[in-house]
């Protein structure tokens, strides 16, 4: 295993690089390291500078490392990610060919994003045009405004408040994203927003839904090893050492999912991820081989090591475009708690659903 990489080494290599940056303060001493090329988010960093997020160990060697890796053209350093959907009309040119057609444009990522820092706000802006393929002949040009500020703690009201949160350390984001559809775009320009946060191994990913939920495979179908449902939420294992991609349909989904994991010393974290699921959006983005599978707006990731051995916690904004208008707004709610195994496994029956939280054995 890659050894971790902190917030002092961090923000040198970004400076030693000339990479522009900001830096939001969090509750607890945690920063939110936004960085302007490629429009990542790193951390959060607790106020020991060690990261919630994977950070890619490829890029964060050092500051040779990440001038190379920049230089080539790459992109996944590692954080929060901001990706646009339908990723399989932007990048693929032959379906049937998925790897051997696949090309990033790089209006995508790294993109060109101007950044812009308040004292308690932090804004990535651009403008993308992209073409579109399988079928060809539709272009996108977007507008992009995202907005990153710090987030309450989302129990602070419950009347047990105080005795959930003893002894955990809490830290909060909003992840704002406006999208607006520009002139050059044509009739069948569909755009949405995705978020996608890269998850350290290992732990376990609990999303509520209801029984019955329907899951598309991208790639490898997923197995009984990594996915299960239970006790009213789908349970998926998340290794960075077996590839699979799963996308799940949003009428089964309730907008909150969280990711579980233990730490030494019999303490744990828990992320959470809370957006607006509304089963009336298209959700456009669909697998390689079944055009129209749609309705997916939330999908998983776990690398089989490849790239780096990391999972993917993916949220998908509503789709812009046709009957949903040129333009649209969706909020992306991250929430980090880290304290005792007994009181983060609380905070997570409270957040998650006790039941699913106990299927998860965690």
């Amino acid at each position: 295993m890659a050894r971790p990489v902190g917030l002092d080494e961090v923000l040198s290599i970004l400076d030693r690089c000339a990479l522009a940056h900001a830096v939001l303060d969090l509750d607890a001493g945690h920063r939110l390291v936004v960085v302007e090329r490629g429009g990542h988010a790193l951390g959060p960093f607790d106020a020991g500078g060690r990261s919630t997020l994977w950070l890619n160990p490829a890029a964060w060697r050092s500051a040779t490392a990440m001038a190379d890796f920049a230089a080539a053209g790459n992109w996944n350093i590692g954080g929060e990610r901001y990706w646009l959907a339908p990723e399989i009309r932007f990048t693929i040119r032959d379906r049937a060919d998925y790897w051997g057609s696949y090309h990033l444009p790089a209006a995508m990522a790294p993109g060109s994003y101007r950044l812009g820092a308040a004292a308690r706000s932090v804004r990535l802006d651009t403008e993308a045009t992209l073409a579109c393929f399988n079928p060809e002949g539709d272009v996108v040009a977007v507008g992009i405004d995202r907005r990153y500020r710090p987030l309450a703690n989302p129990l602070r009201h419950l009347s047990a408040a105080d005795q959930l949160l003893d002894g955990v350390a809490y830290a909060g984001f909003e992840h704002s994203a406006d999208l607006t559809l520009r002139p050059g775009s044509t009739d069948g320009a569909r755009v949405e927003s995705w978020t996608l946060a890269q998850l350290i191994p290992d732990g376990t990913l609990v999303i509520p839904s209801s029984e019955g939920v329907e899951h598309e495979d991208y790639y490898e179908p997923v197995d009984a090893a990594h996915y299960r449902w239970a006790a009213g939420a789908a349970l998926l294992s998340v290794t960075g050492r077996r590839r699979y991609k799963v996308g799940f349909r949003s009428p089964h989904l309730t907008g909150r999912l969280g990711y579980l994991k233990a730490l030494p010393e019999e303490r744990a974290q828990l992320v959470v991820r809370n957006f607006l699921n509304d089963p009336s959006s298209d959700y456009v983005e669909e697998p390689a081989d079944r055009p129209d599978c749609r309705g997916l707006s939330v999908h998983v990731y776990n690398d089989g090591g490849v790239f780096g051995g990391f999972g993917e916690l993916e949220c998908n904004g509503r789709t812009v475009g046709g009957a949903a208008g040129s333009s649209g707004r969706d909020i992306f709610a991250f929430w980090q708690f880290t304290g005792p195994a007994h009181r983060v496994r609380a905070i997570a029956a409270t957040l998650l659903g006790a039941g699913a939280v106990a299927a998860a054995g965690f």
